[in-house]
């Protein structure tokens, strides 16, 4: 179904634009009929013109053209199985001090991330060189009271016709020296559009600059409000989401519309990709950004006779991963911790390893993980699902089962460069070891080969002892590269 967004004629900032940017204090009226006038104003709307491109020029006529309406679903929900309010615990272990916080795990996460938030300086805690825009949003549409389509495709010609291509090769010149993936680079440009002070600017400055970095990316109405629509290649939770050309888009909402979004059921836009070699978004979380240079440090007292262990994390990094889409499950064991977190792990743990064989050098390292952090849900944490990378749970020091499998499947593999597969049971999350089984070990079969579970979350366990309400379940298993 084709819609008007508003009925009321659109005003011609193109015109206005025009006179900004030729420096003019006065000008005869609009009206003028003047043959001199007139041919002075032709020469200088095709000079205006002339810096738009062929595909610049079409494209901003398809924007002009009647929106759709496309209905939007509700965001996917990751495993809605039940977990346990309390960790599984064997009998008759002796308890060991755990890093626990003075308030509960909720208000506890909000302090952290609101405190590191509010401390952070620039984009994550880099500092970077100054990018000059070459437009104002004072050129721009306030894109209220009539034809959305209309204010959006004169903004695109006002933003095409100005000389951006310094901002594009300064905006890829720090996709490199911070290490950006494709989320990053989003992230990075809407950083880079904060510049201007009215969020709708932000939003289709940003959209302007990501399509002309290549990104498919579209810019959307839902109740009067301008959103972003991302195409990703991976399945997205929690956000809401739009089918276009057999492409789904997921709804990015600036943070002072986030909560209204749950009201959206339809969204208005354009039915085309914004550029015929657009791409999708690869959201595959497989880098971080560089580091920077903001470490705070989480003691942990495994062993209440001993001193505690310190492991360094990266702020910015932890704070970087934490707005980061919600994916699957597999692809957060893919994610490194920042050099900060690997070195630290690395130079307290591997000397408590010298010596072992390696089952009880696995041993170990399954005792240190279930000791090591404080228990609590997604929900009891983040009211949702969400799972935390190793620089996150070092930075909260709560976490859950499939966050201690994250957390220890990284500790196998790199302190002692064993195979580990996950274990995906419904509302359960552990892992298991390529190692010389036991007769009296729980194992699992992947690929033609055994390997040993090795339960973080059930506190106290051995290498080799399943959690009692999964072991008879058979989960899904994927392999941690």
């Amino acid at each position: 179904m084709k819609m008007d967004i508003h009925a009321k004629k659109p005003k011609r900032f193109l015109l206005t634009g025009l006179i900004g940017l030729l420096g003019f204090s006065c000008w005869p009226s609009i009206g003028n009929t003047d043959p001199e006038f007139q041919n002075f104003l032709k020469q200088h709307n095709e000079q205006f013109n002339s810096f738009l491109s062929k595909e610049d020029r079409a494209f901003a006529d398809f924007l002009r053209k009647e929106w759709e309406d496309f209905q939007v679903f509700k965001g996917l929900v990751k495993d809605s199985a039940p977990k346990p309010a309390d960790p599984p615990v064997i009998s008759n272990i002796i308890q060991t001090r755990q890093h626990q916080p003075s308030v509960s795990p909720n208000e506890f996460y909000k302090r952290q991330h609101s405190t590191e938030q509010q401390q952070l300086p620039g984009f994550f805690g880099h500092l970077l060189e100054p990018v000059k825009l070459p437009v104002s949003g004072e050129k721009l549409p306030d894109f209220q009271g009539f034809k959305l389509n209309e204010q959006i495709a004169d903004a695109y010609v006002t933003l095409a016709s100005t000389p951006h291509q310094a901002v594009i090769e300064q905006i890829q010149r720090m996709q490199q020296q911070l290490n950006l993936d494709d989320w990053g680079t989003f992230e990075l440009v809407r950083f880079i559009a904060t510049q201007m002070e009215q969020t709708p600017h932000q939003q289709v400055y940003a959209w302007f600059l990501l399509n002309k970095l290549g990104y498919n990316l579209k810019v959307a109405s839902a109740d009067n409000n301008l959103l972003i629509l991302m195409p990703s290649e991976l399945r997205v939770y929690a956000n809401r989401f739009t089918t276009i050309n057999d492409i789904t888009y997921y709804m990015l909402l600036p943070t002072d519309l986030a909560d209204q979004s749950a009201a959206y059921e339809r969204v208005l836009t354009y039915n085309d990709n914004s550029q015929p070699q657009g791409r999708l978004f690869d959201l595959r979380p497989g880098k971080i950004p560089a580091p920077s240079g903001h470490t705070r440090r989480l003691s942990i007292w495994p062993d209440p006779k001993a001193s505690p262990i310190a492991f360094d994390f990266d702020v910015g990094t932890s704070d970087y991963l934490f707005k980061y889409p919600q994916l699957d499950l597999q692809w957060y064991f893919n994610v490194p911790p920042s050099p900060a977190a690997a070195d630290s792990m690395a130079k307290a743990l591997k000397p408590k390893l010298k010596g072992l064989s390696e089952r009880e050098a696995i041993n170990y390292l399954l005792k240190f993980t279930q000791r090591a952090f404080s228990y609590a849900t997604d929900q009891q944490q983040f009211n949702r699902e969400k799972y935390l990378t190793i620089e996150e749970s070092l930075t909260f020091g709560i976490n859950d089962c499939e966050d201690r499998s994250i957390f220890l499947a990284w500790l196998i593999k790199n302190l002692l460069q064993t195979e580990v597969v996950a274990l995906d049971y419904p509302g359960h999350v552990a892992l298991a070891v390529k190692t010389r089984p036991k007769p009296s070990d729980d194992i699992v079969a992947f690929e033609g080969q055994k390997f040993v579970v090795a339960d973080p979350t059930y506190i106290g366990a051995d290498l080799g002892m399943a959690m009692p309400s999964v072991s008879r379940l058979t989960p899904e298993i994927f392999s941690v590269n």
